[in-house]
């Protein structure tokens, strides 16, 4: 069983698939589904295992080569990249182009080793159509808030999200949630 969660940030992603994995249980709109020894893969965390990797980095550095004053990796470097292009929405752009297609490979090498191995899997993703969710997931939840509580929800975060930031994140991920026919 593969459960997407989704919805804006600071809807509840995170907080909804501990507790799923917690209960190893939610309920759609049918039925209650059990889970069997989930285990959380969020789509935001795969960045940090990119970082870690020389080849994203060399790329990443042609494009900023303001990031070879960070000489760590991972964690470390997504906090200096998230310092970079929350200044500048173009940069976020750029970014995105280097790192979401080997996220989508990291992703689905991931949702492989769950169907291959005896545990369920539990996709936190902010961006539902970007990481195609629907191709691969069993069941999708998607949260929804009001951009005045996730704006509030992001301060209380102190994530050095500025309001003109958030904004721009905000109006690209409701883009995912749009339906077309």
């Amino acid at each position: 069983m593969i459960l997407g969660v989704t919805g804006p940030i600071a809807s509840g992603k995170t907080t909804l698939s501990h507790l799923c994995k917690q209960e190893k249980c939610y309920r759609n709109q049918h039925k209650e589904i059990h889970l069997i020894s989930p285990e959380i893969c969020e789509v935001d965390d795969l960045v940090s295992e990119l970082y870690d990797r020389n080849n994203t980095r060399s790329q990443l550095q042609c494009i900023f080569p303001e990031i070879s004053q960070c000489t760590s990796g991972g964690e470390a470097l997504r906090q200096y990249m998230r310092k970079i292009i929350t200044k500048n929405p173009y940069k976020l752009q750029l970014l995105e182009e280097v790192v979401h297609p080997r996220m989508k490979t990291l992703l689905q090498k991931k949702v492989s080793e769950s169907i291959a191995a005896p545990y369920d899997l539990i996709v936190v993703c902010a961006l539902p159509k970007t990481f195609t969710l629907q191709s691969f997931c069993d069941d999708i939840i998607t949260l929804h808030i009001s951009q005045d509580v996730a704006w509030q929800r992001v301060r209380q975060r102190k994530n050095n999200i500025s309001q003109s930031f958030f904004d721009y994140l905000w109006k690209k991920q409701q883009e995912e949630y749009v339906i077309t026919s």
